[in-house]
């Protein structure tokens, strides 16, 4: 028995569905049509902004400017301007164009009068070039670029960085000098040669460097690596500098080291040492253990030099320092000392007041310093009261 075909019914299109779709077609032309008739300025302006800026990243600054100062006529947005121009003017920048640059700019303001975006930008802009002066050892000339900036905007990074300028060149200068000052002293300090070295370390060069640290408040240290070790330059809290030269670890002196030092004013005893050094073992960046001590001093009208030996704790002498005079090195004095202070074991007769420290048990000569000073902390230059 043959099977019936089941038929489908088609339904005609509806002539009001096919209205419905005309007129929301029509519809949605219509509101494009107005948006592009009432955007069509802002549209031109951005296509003429990201016309600019890819100018301006092919190196053509005059048409990227010309370019923005059309999108500018038309719509008069300050700020969508000044944010291009911002954009624009840093492919000049960060490619070391800054001429061109600053003459970008100048266009911006001509065209948008002060304006806080562009300040901004000049400002950076500025502060860019200067430090790539910096990094090429050339101070003088960022410092007259920040200078220059300075004339044209009132730029608050410029001004910050004029001020630490002044500190960054005297530290770049005097680590110059002092690496070659460092490279001098190793030769002698390799080899234990201390008379040689503090006879190189007398020089005028390392009184301008100290002079300049003391002056520019810097407070250091300055390390330079050498062909030998590692050398640093430290100010004391007296006023001076002494040199290291030793083992670190890190930017800490930890292991065996030398500090050298020229006219350093010693608190704890009231003296200048015209020449010094103290030889010994160091942890964490203070004298920890033997040290070896010496320095050349003038007492009224004669010249001494003095030798001591003992053990540190936090760069203070601590228990027994053999202390003895170059010009009579049998004669040992035994000063006891207690976290930096001096035993005292004589009361003088004159003055009522403790001012001996030493006694020697051969002659019996004393080893003194002056009584308004007993009671101070005493140690490695630079550690002490």
């Amino acid at each position: 028995m043959a099977k019936k075909k089941i038929r489908r019914i088609r339904r005609p299109f509806s002539f009001m569905t096919f209205l419905g779709v005309i007129l929301f077609f029509a519809l949605a032309l219509f509101l494009v049509w107005c948006w592009l008739t009432l955007n069509q300025d802002r549209i031109v302006a951005n296509n003429r902004r990201s016309r600019a800026e890819e100018a301006a990243a092919k190196g053509n600054y005059d048409e990227s400017a010309e370019l923005l100062k059309e999108s500018y006529e038309v719509t008069h947005s300050d700020s969508a301007v000044s944010a291009a121009y911002t954009r624009c003017a840093a492919y000049a920048v960060y490619g070391g164009y800054y001429e061109q640059a600053e003459e970008f700019l100048a266009k911006g303001r001509e065209l948008l009068g002060t304006n806080k975006d562009l300040e901004e930008t000049q400002d950076q802009m500025y502060c860019v070039w200067a430090d790539f002066h910096m990094r090429h050892g050339a101070y003088e000339s960022a410092v007259m670029v920040l200078q220059d900036g300075l004339k044209t905007v009132s730029g608050k990074k410029m001004q910050e960085m004029l001020e630490n300028i002044t500190v960054n060149r005297d530290e770049a200068e005097i680590s110059s000098r002092f690496q070659l000052l460092a490279e001098q002293l190793q030769k002698y300090l390799t080899v234990r040669d201390f008379a040689g070295a503090l006879a190189e370390a007398d020089c005028q060069d390392l009184r301008n460097i100290a002079q300049r640290m003391k002056n520019n408040d810097i407070a250091g240290p300055i390390i330079v690596e050498t062909s030998g070790l590692r050398a640093g330059l430290y100010r004391t809290k007296e006023g001076g500098a002494v040199i290291y030269y030793g083992d670190y670890a890190g930017d800490q002196r930890e292991g065996r080291g030398t500090l050298i030092g020229i006219n350093l004013y010693s608190n704890t005893t009231g003296l200048t040492y015209q020449k010094y050094y103290a030889d010994g073992a160091w942890a964490a960046d203070k004298p920890q253990g033997d040290q070896t001590e010496y320095c050349t001093y003038t007492y009224g009208i004669n010249n001494y030099e003095l030798y001591r030996s003992g053990s540190t704790e936090q760069g203070l002498w601590n228990g027994i320092v053999r202390s003895w005079f170059a010009a009579k090195p049998d004669i040992i004095y035994e000063p006891v000392y207690e976290n930096g202070v001096p035993k005292v074991i004589r009361t003088s007769k004159e003055t009522g007041r403790d001012n001996v420290i030493a006694e020697n048990a051969t002659d019996h000569s004393t080893l003194g310093i002056s009584d308004d000073l007993v009671g101070k902390k005493a140690g490695i230059i630079g550690f002490g009261d």
